[in-house]
């Protein structure tokens, strides 16, 4: 799947969401800041990504996702400004 299911907008009684083993292109679609497909998932009280983070499996809300995506660019970053003098 590459795309988050317009359809799950209309359940409008889903209460509970979780998402598990997408790849990372999928989860930063649904990112409430930046991700073109948000709107399809912000109903939705309890939104849950699964996926593994490198050092094993992790879980994060929408937001929480959001921040550990922008820290690990942040960090990526400074690694390559940092190994080059």
């Amino acid at each position: 799947m590459k795309e988050v299911p317009s359809g799950i907008h209309n359940l409008a009684k889903l209460k509970s969401l979780d998402i598990v083993f997408m790849p990372t292109e999928f989860y930063d679609r649904m990112r409430p800041d930046k991700g073109q497909d948000y709107w399809v998932i912000e109903h939705i009280p309890n939104v849950n990504f699964f996926w593994n983070d490198g050092r094993g499996i992790a879980m994060h809300t929408p937001r929480e996702f959001q921040d550990v995506r922008e820290s690990l660019r942040l960090n990526d970053e400074s690694q390559e400004v940092g190994g080059v003098e």
